[in-house]
Order: structure tokens, then C-alpha cells, then sequence
């Protein structure tokens, strides 16, 4: 089964849904790995040139979806 990856954010008006959804996974003994950003907001992802700290998380959503990748996506 492939890991999963979930990036929740401080100020997020989904955040406590990502995190529960995060505890779900756990339960059912999902592989899960579970990133917070506590400082930013909903949409930082997409604003990586107005905000350099982007490249953390997209370096690991990066990371995340080539482990998740069929062997020939690569």
C-alpha cells in the first residue's frame, strides 16, 4: 500500500479536517505522513515566488508523489 501524504496548515479554514482526516487514516492503519505548517495560510502552495518557504513542502509533495508513482513514471 502506498504512503500517503498530508500537509495541513495553521491558518486553514480546513486544517481541523485534515488533521482528522489524518487521525482516520492512522486508525485504519493507513501509512501516513502528516506535515503542519503552522504559520501559513490555505493557499501558500501555489504562491511559492511571493513566498520562498514554499519550497520545503513542495519539495515533499514532490518527494511524496514519486514514491506513490508506477515504477515507469519515474
Amino acid at each position: 500500500m502506498s504512503e500517503t501524504y498530508v500537509a495541513t496548515c495553521g491558518h486553514d479554514p480546513l486544517g481541523d479536517e485534515g488533521i482528522a482526516y489524518v487521525a482516520w487514516l492512522r486508525n485504519d492503519c493507513v501509512p501516513v505522513e502528516h506535515r503542519h505548517f503552522p504559520g501559513q495560510v490555505h493557499v501558500f502552495l501555489p504562491m511559492g515566488s511571493a513566498m520562498p518557504e514554499t519550497t520545503v513542502p513542495i519539495g515533499e509533495t514532490a518527494a511524496a508523489l514519486r514514491k506513490m508513482a508506477p515504477y515507469g513514471a519515474r
